[in-house]
């Protein structure tokens, strides 16, 4: 509230003082309006009356016209501390500096708009309902729309923005071909490709003309929907329709026959985009030395890196990153590190993923001294060790037997404020029950509960191993009542208990699990 202090009011003659505190309300908005237009905003509070929402709304009505003087009187009214601007001004003063193309402050709340209504678990659909209501009232500015469109995606809150662009379609407004990019990608990233190629069909009935990107975002779409030969066939009606399409666009197609591990599809995409006279970028060779390293086929991808240096294409971290995995999954060290060196003389930098490649290399062929010394060579190389990091090198140890030092690298993981997640006390109980100690397993198993770790199927599955190496029917049966409670029905847990029930002799309980694991649609594994 802001009223006239008392020392004010003594120096305030007896009928202004009664006019002030009698003030008819059309005549309070009139002259808060005049005090705002000669930009004296700072002597609205010399007036007796109190912000609220509804004057809020009854000023910037008036001031419509005039985006300077409504953001004035706005930014006032939000610095009172008994004020807090609602819904329907801030709906307001989004349409007053969306017409002025103030479009920077537009954003701007419009961001705080959508951020306030979660908070207060105010609907999509109420925040649409006031945008619409002041532009039919004000007659402007339908970009507003389009914005909030774009707030949406950028936040990721994709069913919302959809909503948005449905709305849009009804009110007769098409949404700008960027917020149409962002929506499309939006869903693809949520993995809602099936409803990515509704919405694209939708936007093309209602006139978005696609660009480059909107065609790289449906290829990726359609792939994943109905396979790499649909993505095809919508580069080809693409191309029929005498659309240019791009480099980024047959990267994208090269990426889907990499993915389902179709190299000589991907080739035959380099050889259509030669023919097209399209220059190959580092991002084409990149790609197809990821599909050969996944295959394993070294030689051909050691082959394209070739390729690449004569044509004065320079590899980057992502391309030596793929040969230095791919080395290292088919446990050739060496020339895994013979890549590493390779990239660090050219001047690049290794980065995480290579790292951790190389510790994963390391392991696989027992040699975790080497994989230990590459987690600590990582703070010279500027990198921080990750949860990835350090699971490979507990688990390496624990695949060799020694348990003792796989806690040690735990103790080393917390110390650097990375807490073990369930794959770490996986790995660790699995190395525990191969060496057979039982008693540190179970409290390895209550440290995990209290730490607040919540347990998968495959800790239940290893614990249950366990209990019955012990010979315990009646724990083996309780944690079986447990597991089943928790909605846990893999084929591996079914044949794990029954596989322990028959070792104990206990024929009648593995043919209840038999009937059981048929009701789930689960058989034995072989």
């Amino acid at each position: 509230m802001h009223i006239l202090s008392a020392a004010g009011l003594r120096h305030t003659p007896p009928l202004r003082r009664r006019l002030l505190h009698s003030l008819p309300r059309h005549e309070l908005i009139t002259r808060i309006c005049r005090l705002v237009l000669h930009h004296r905003a700072g002597s609205i509070t010399k007036l007796s009356f109190t912000f609220s929402e509804d004057l809020i709304v009854d000023v910037l009505r008036r001031l419509k016209l005039n985006p300077d003087a409504s953001l004035s009187f706005f930014k006032l009214a939000r610095k009172q501390q008994q004020f807090g601007a609602g819904l329907k001004s801030m709906a307001m003063i989004v349409h007053i500096l969306s017409r002025a193309r103030d479009y920077e402050e537009t954003r701007s709340y419009l961001n705080e708009i959508v951020g306030f209504s979660r908070k207060r678990g105010c609907e999509v659909c109420v925040v649409w309902g006031e945008l619409v209501r002041v532009y039919k009232e004000f007659k402007f500015s339908p970009t507003v729309f389009d914005m909030v469109l774009k707030v949406y995606v950028e936040r990721g809150l994709v069913k919302d923005a959809l909503y948005v662009f449905d709305e849009m379609c009804r009110l007769g407004r098409v949404p700008s071909q960027r917020s149409c990019n962002g929506l499309l990608s939006g869903l693809v990233r949520k993995r809602k490709c099936d409803v990515v190629v509704g919405v694209y069909d939708q936007m093309m009935r209602i006139g978005v003309v696609p660009d480059v990107f909107m065609c790289t975002i449906m290829v990726n779409a359609y792939w994943r929907n109905d396979g790499v030969e649909r993505a095809v066939r919508y580069v080809e009606e693409m191309a029929g329709l005498g659309f240019e399409v791009n480099v980024a666009t047959y990267n994208s197609l090269i990426n889907a026959y990499v993915s389902v591990g179709d190299v000589e599809g991907a080739k035959r995409v380099m050889v259509l985009m030669s023919e097209k006279g399209l220059e190959l970028n580092v991002i084409t060779y990149t790609l197809l030395v990821m599909g050969y390293c996944k295959l394993l086929k070294m030689n051909e991808a050691e082959g394209l890196m070739l390729e690449m240096k004569e044509k004065s294409i320079v590899a980057d971290q992502y391309t030596y990153g793929a040969l230095v995995d791919g080395y290292c999954k088919n446990k050739e060290m060496d020339k895994a590190v013979e890549i590493k060196n390779e990239m660090l003389s050219s001047g690049l930098r290794v980065n995480s993923f290579i790292c951790n490649s190389l510790i994963n290399g390391y392991c696989s062929i027992g040699q975790i001294g080497e994989a230990k010394s590459i987690l600590r060579h990582m703070s010279d190389w500027g990198l921080r060790p990750d949860t990835y990091s350090f699971n490979t090198l507990v688990n390496g140890y624990c695949t060799v037997g020694c348990t003792g030092e796989a806690y040690k690298v735990c103790d080393e993981m917390i110390s650097e404020g990375i807490k073990p997640s369930v794959v770490t006390y996986n790995t660790l109980l699995k190395g525990l029950l191969r060496e057979g100690a039982f008693t540190d397993m179970f409290s390895l198993w209550r440290l995990m509960l209290k730490r607040g770790v919540h347990p998968n199927e495959v800790g239940y599955g290893t614990l249950l191993d366990g209990v019955f190496k012990t010979g315990d029917l009646d724990q083996a049966l309780e944690l079986w009542k447990e597991i089943l409670m928790r909605g846990f029905r893999s084929r591996v847990l079914f044949d794990t208990m029954h596989n322990g029930l028959c070792k104990l002799g206990k024929m009648d309980e593995a043919r209840e699990v038999l009937d059981k694991m048929s009701k789930c649609g689960c058989s034995l594994m072989e």
